[in-house]
């Protein structure tokens, strides 16, 4: 039982980006944090609930192993849901979707989702690093995997409102027949080239890019 749970806070810490930044959240040492991984030490109940308030991630899955894992916040929708909802979209013995075709799917989604209906889809920020946008959640949790295809999920997490179902099934059939790299180049143009390396990209740049080239497609 003790061992499950250092493996799930293992990677609620890659969740939140690592041994350093789980030490800045917690305000504990760096060397606190490893030994919570390595399960020579347990970490205080405090600890665990600022990594998962941060990380967006149930308390009781830590814990427990209860599901869901993945929570939200009031309508925000968590972005290891939808990516989950994409992977589970892939036929089984034919998985194709990279970390890096993941990120790209998640950018598109939430860029069509913003000109559509003008909020955010989801609240965590999206990054301009140098091959393109990025979640860092998602990376953490998919980074593994390299360059190969993450497999379908056998389960995915509780469903969604029917209306994002809908649109994560769209933007999937639209953007999903591209190859990794065809889908980096095309998230290079507008908001991503505007910002600098490795800082957030402007939502409200994301919506005006986004609902012109829909204009610009009818």
């Amino acid at each position: 039982m003790l061992k499950n749970f250092v493996d799930r806070f293992s990677i609620l810490v890659e969740l939140v980006g690592g041994i350093e930044k789980a030490a800045f959240i917690t305000a504990r040492s760096e060397m606190s944090i490893v030994r919570y991984c390595e399960g020579k030490s347990i970490p205080r109940f405090n600890d665990v609930a600022q990594l998962c308030a941060k990380a967006g991630v149930s308390l009781d899955w830590v814990a427990f192993a209860r599901e869901p894992k993945h929570v939200a916040n009031n309508n925000e929708v968590s972005t290891l849901d939808l990516a989950e909802h994409i992977l589970f979209m892939q036929t089984e013995d034919e998985p194709h979707i990279s970390p890096l075709k993941l990120q790209k799917l998640l950018y598109f989604l939430q860029g069509e989702w913003l000109a559509k209906n003008g909020t955010p889809l989801f609240n965590e920020p999206i990054e301009a690093w140098q091959h393109g946008p990025v979640i860092k959640s998602v990376y953490h949790a998919y980074k593994n995997h390299g360059s190969m295809p993450i497999p379908r999920p056998h389960t995915i997490s509780p469903t969604m409102p029917e209306e994002i179902n809908r649109f994560v099934e769209l933007i999937y059939h639209k953007y999903a027949k591209f190859e990794a790299y065809a889908l980096a180049d095309m998230s290079h143009k507008g908001p991503w080239r505007d910002t600098k390396q490795n800082e957030e990209i402007d939502s409200a740049a994301l919506r005006s890019f986004f609902t012109f080239a829909a204009m610009g497609a009818q």
